[in-house]
């Protein structure tokens, strides 16, 4: 019952991405639902990312070992988050290109970010030392603030893309229908807010460990 918001927000949220959102023009049919997971999937990695470097900052500052197991713990969930980010992309790019993969520079991009953490997960399981595992691991983390970024906004605008304009494009102009743009803000609100939950969850079993051993 705790979470009872959570299932009603989600229950919102794929009633507005089925059923309420019309199907987007210049799209293929029924692909265009995909954006309302792609979009919320890729900006919660970015988020969770974002929120790994900034722990890994107060860590650095106050060597309290909860904000370390918070980085961590973002990391993992921003991997997963991108790994749905990437699956999603990569189906609509079958329907609409004709290929899974394309190597178009948003799609080379977000690979690039997956290799980034994971060399950040196989650093930190690298290192024996339990006094400097954390301090490494901080300190590469940290970089987070301008690798994620630049990956997902940067890279992608550099060249040519295949890729669909931004929901803002260049010219600060909104080209989308406002029911879509409504419901993409609720599928968004719903993927952080599932983020935040699901950090929440996951630290308070590993402090449980902790305090077990």
């Amino acid at each position: 019952m705790r979470y009872i918001f959570l299932w009603i927000f989600g229950l919102l949220y794929l009633y507005m991405s089925f059923y309420y959102s019309p199907l987007a023009e210049k799209f293929e049919g029924i692909s265009s639902r995909a954006l309302f997971f792609h979009v919320p999937a890729a900006w919660v990695s970015l988020l969770a990312f974002c929120m790994a470097a900034y722990f890994s900052i107060r860590y650095l500052t106050s060597r309290n070992y909860k904000f370390d197991l918070k980085a961590v713990l973002s990391v993992e969930l921003g991997f997963l988050f991108c790994v749905l980010a990437t699956i999603t992309g990569s189906l609509w790019a079958k329907v609409m290109w004709g290929s899974y993969w394309n190597w178009d520079p948003r799609q080379t991009s977000i690979i690039a970010v997956l290799i980034f953490y994971v060399a950040y997960l196989v650093l930190r399981d690298s290192v024996e030392d339990k006094k400097i595992k954390p301090v490494v691991a901080a300190a590469y983390a940290s970089l987070g603030f301008i690798v994620a970024p630049f990956f997902y906004f940067v890279i992608p605008r550099i060249t040519y893309s295949l890729h669909p304009d931004p929901v803002v494009n260049t010219e600060a102009k909104l080209k989308m229908d406002s029911k879509i743009f409504i419901t993409l803000i609720v599928s968004t609100l719903f993927f952080t807010l599932l983020y935040l939950v699901m950090l929440r969850l996951v630290e308070r079993v590993e402090l449980l460990k902790r305090k077990a051993k």
